[in-house]
């Protein structure tokens, strides 16, 4: 993993990507692809086009990089390559609506979807609703990233229990 060295951490997640679309071309077209930062999603939009696959695609903005707000020759490249990834995205997930306001509308004139998901434990998320969880199919409960807060860990583990096999 490199800390804002982009072309080397675009070049990694093209090749881990190659992956993804070989498992998606095999077992079957995902419904939706999660995508967390900017280059995981230019990987998933542009291995989306390369395949003609027909996922939704979600984007996480966990952060604003300081190289998007950059006047430098990178700079000016990333912001084209997000112009670009944003008018292909089905929804925006952002932690805060200040990324909205003073980013995504702002800076980027996004008009999309766009989802606030703070990142918090709301009161009351120990009881989850039974009637959200789908009564037929499997459930797929996944763990992406670092948790740093064990009660999000223990909501996740409890929720997958939960499921009694499903």
């Amino acid at each position: 993993a490199f800390d804002r060295r982009y072309l080397q951490r675009g070049f990694t997640v093209m090749l881990g990507a190659r992956k993804l679309a070989a498992e998606a071309i095999t077992g079957g077209n995902p419904e939706l692809v999660y995508c967390i930062n900017l280059d995981n999603l230019l990987a998933a939009l542009s291995f989306k086009r390369l395949h003609r696959l027909g996922y939704r695609v979600v984007y996480e903005m966990a952060d604003v990089q300081p190289v998007c707000l950059s006047r430098s020759l990178m700079g000016c490249v990333v912001r084209l390559l997000e112009s670009w990834c944003l008018r292909r995205v089905d929804l925006v997930v952002i932690t805060s609506p200040s990324y909205y306001t003073e980013y995504l509308r702002k800076r980027k004139a996004f008009g999309g979807a766009v989802f606030v998901l703070e990142n918090k434990v709301y009161p009351g998320a120990e009881q989850m609703s039974r009637a959200s969880i789908p009564q037929q199919g499997i459930v797929k409960v996944g763990l992406f990233g670092q948790f740093k807060c064990s009660r999000s860990f223990d909501l996740i583990e409890e929720l997958g229990g939960s499921l009694n096999g499903k």
